[in-house]
């Protein structure tokens, strides 16, 4: 605190005074903790004022009479100060009190200090250039990149959306290629779904990192713009969305079953170990066949969540993530529809039981785990920073 005073007759005295006047939340006030190492408390200042002091002084005598100076036996100060924050219109609070301080090279570092917290560390520029980087890519960033893709996906038009969702449905097929092609020349081993399974990530790849349109990885991305932004017509946009997708993308893998047992594609062999494959839905009944539909509506709502963080790792996500519905033998509406519409064609199983026994249970389980857990679990963290 400084102060400047002056005295303007022989009794009447003015002082002005200033305090944190440059607003640095001073704590001149420094103590030593006894038996703690290289603690420090210090206790904050009032905040920044400026203000002014006028004093009086009345001389009395012994028989409380004013008197001059020299017959003044007693003193009666009073005082008034008039104290107007100008430098701060609005209401300011005193800093708060911090604790512990201690010294790292030659530096007192505070614990509500943020910017010296991020100085303690020695990174050169490029270091502390990733480290933002990093940082930069946290939950509430996440849920927007994702949000933005969904609205998007939600406002495209029915025509783009029904070619994208045949060309996913179609391409989604190479999954059951690809996994009954490993188990064909595979020997009949423990340890031959460990290997095969990665023929199932063929066709979710092609999907996914081709940007096609395909209904379970919209469980996350078109319901987070509806979560945020609750009404009839987003909810509208987004049955409309799944409505198209899901129709074109069953459309999209019966067309390939007919092909395959037409032997349009492949061969024979090929057939019978798709075949193969396929009569592995044949185990479960309706309700199991649901329940192994949540963990994978799960898996796939993580991949749009995950690819904007995924930094050039996207391959990888996605490989990870649907290899392990194939090795966990979950069911995922697209990719097990194409088995289903396969043991059909082939005579096995009716159309009408491949739809409502082995499709529409495995729907049911993905919409559960992508958009009742995954897609709600993940807006909620991010709902009141929004």
């Amino acid at each position: 605190m400084s102060a400047l005073a002056s005295s303007l007759t022989k009794n009447l005295e003015f002082a002005v005074f200033a305090r944190d006047l440059f607003e640095k939340n001073y704590r001149p006030n420094l103590a030593v903790q006894a038996d703690n190492l290289s603690l420090i408390v210090r206790m904050p200042s009032d905040p920044h004022v400026i203000g002014l002091t006028l004093r009086s002084r009345l001389q009395l005598g012994k028989d409380g009479t004013c008197r001059q100076p020299s017959e003044m036996t007693g003193s009666l100060i009073e005082t008034w100060q008039f104290v107007n924050d100008i430098f701060a219109p609005k209401p300011r609070t005193a800093p708060p009190i911090v604790a512990p301080v201690a010294t790292l090279h030659g530096r007192e570092i505070l614990a509500d200090d943020l910017e010296v917290r991020k100085g303690d560390i020695d990174l050169s520029d490029d270091e502390r250039a990733a480290v933002s980087e990093s940082a930069s890519t946290n939950a509430k960033v996440l849920h927007e990149v994702v949000r933005s893709r969904g609205d998007e996906e939600l406002s495209r038009p029915a025509f783009s959306l029904i070619w994208s969702a045949l060309a996913a449905g179609v391409a989604i097929s190479a999954s059951l290629l690809g996994q009954s092609l490993l188990e064909s020349m595979l020997p009949d081993a423990p340890w031959r779904p460990l290997i095969a399974s990665l023929g199932y990530s063929l066709g979710f790849v092609i999907v996914i990192l081709g940007r096609l349109q395909l209904f379970t990885e919209s469980t996350l991305s078109a319901v987070l713009p509806v979560a945020t932004h609750p009404s009839w017509g987003n909810l509208g946009r987004l049955l409309r969305l799944w409505g198209l997708v899901l129709a074109f993308n069953l459309i999209g893998t019966l067309l390939i079953a007919f092909a395959i047992e037409a032997v349009l594609i492949g061969s024979s062999e090929q057939r019978a170990a798709m075949l193969d494959v396929s009569r592995k839905l044949l185990e479960h009944d309706w309700l199991a066949t649901m329940k192994l539909g949540i963990p994978a509506g799960f898996l796939i709502a993580a991949v749009p969540w995950l690819l904007p963080a995924a930094r050039g790792q996207s391959f990888w996500v996605v490989l990870t993530l649907t290899y392990f519905i194939a090795l966990g033998g979950f069911a995922h509406v697209v990719a097990g529809s194409g088995e289903a519409w396969l043991l059909a064609a082939a005579g096995e199983i009716s159309f009408s039981f491949a739809m409502l026994n082995l499709i529409v249970p495995a729907l049911f389980g993905n919409i559960i785990g992508g958009t009742g857990l995954f897609a709600l679990l993940a807006h909620a963290q991010v709902r009141q920073e929004l």
